[in-house]
């Protein structure tokens, strides 16, 4: 296992997430980083073949196989917080367990799983999971799941991102339900809507602005909340991940989502 310790601050947290994962190369390693008496984190990660028996493609000559590597970069502690349920929330956004200082999947997919390719494989797919911190400050910790999969045959990968936002004064996941007042799908798409409707650059990259919801990714960045849409959910392949701030009004915001909203800009 190799570790790293350091001292952070939480402005400097992005540079030292950069030393650490550098760090963490290998099959299980991890590698550590402290913060001053505030944020200890520690990257785990493996790689591994897999039998992959779940696609339908028609794969002539014999099986598929998956080369499958994971990296998540966890909380060890942040301050005094009980962080039981961050950990188990970030396991479950990297598809991972930490069991016995190691880094599994938390399923394990059907078939044989080699420690090399047999000789005969013509064909490969590959799939990646990629969990770190992105953001920072001394009031928000952001983190960000880029995750790849290809199934030979397939015409292309696909990737995408998701998100999870930790409220470190109230020991907290953020969550839209925490967030808003009352019933707020209807009212944030209508906003959505306009404007994506009212902007050259998003309107030019989706199928339908009518169809555009309200999705359950998102993050906080600049007092604002960013929507996030996968390939396909709102637009073409060739659009990528759609990332799209919106700034609410404050009468739609509870007490919490007024306090996680008025974080200042935390250098992104």
């Amino acid at each position: 296992m190799t570790e790293i310790q350091m001292k952070m601050k939480p402005k400097i947290l992005a540079a030292a997430m950069l030393v650490s994962l550098a760090a963490a190369g290998g099959n299980c390693n991890a590698a550590e980083a402290e913060g001053s008496g505030d944020i200890t984190l520690r990257s785990y990660s493996y790689t591994r073949i897999c039998e992959d028996k779940s696609n339908d493609f028609d794969i002539p000559n014999g099986s598929q196989y998956t080369l499958d590597a994971r990296r998540i970069m966890m909380p060890v502690s942040i301050g005094g917080n009980d962080i039981t349920a961050l950990r188990a929330a970030l396991e479950e956004l990297g598809g991972v367990k930490i069991v016995d200082g190691k880094c599994v999947p938390q399923i394990l997919p059907e078939g044989t799983h080699p420690t090399s390719l047999p000789t005969s494989t013509k064909y490969m797919g590959s799939s990646s999971v990629d969990v770190t911190v992105c953001h920072a400050s001394e009031n928000l910790v952001v983190w960000r799941n880029e995750f790849y999969s290809y199934f030979a045959g397939a015409a292309h990968g696909m990737n995408g991102k998701r998100y999870l936002t930790y409220y470190v004064p109230e020991n907290t996941i953020v969550t839209l339900d925490k967030v808003f007042v009352g019933e707020y799908a209807d009212r944030v798409a209508s906003d959505l809507r306009r404007i994506v409707a009212n902007t050259d650059e998003y309107r030019n990259m989706v199928f339908d602005v009518n169809a555009i919801y309200v999705p359950e990714d998102f993050y906080v960045k600049d007092r604002a909340l960013v929507f996030v849409y996968q390939p396909y959910d709102i637009g073409p392949y060739a659009a990528g991940v759609i990332e799209l701030p919106y700034y609410p009004d404050v009468d739609v915001l509870t007490p919490f989502g007024r306090k996680v909203l008025s974080v200042p800009n935390y250098g992104y």
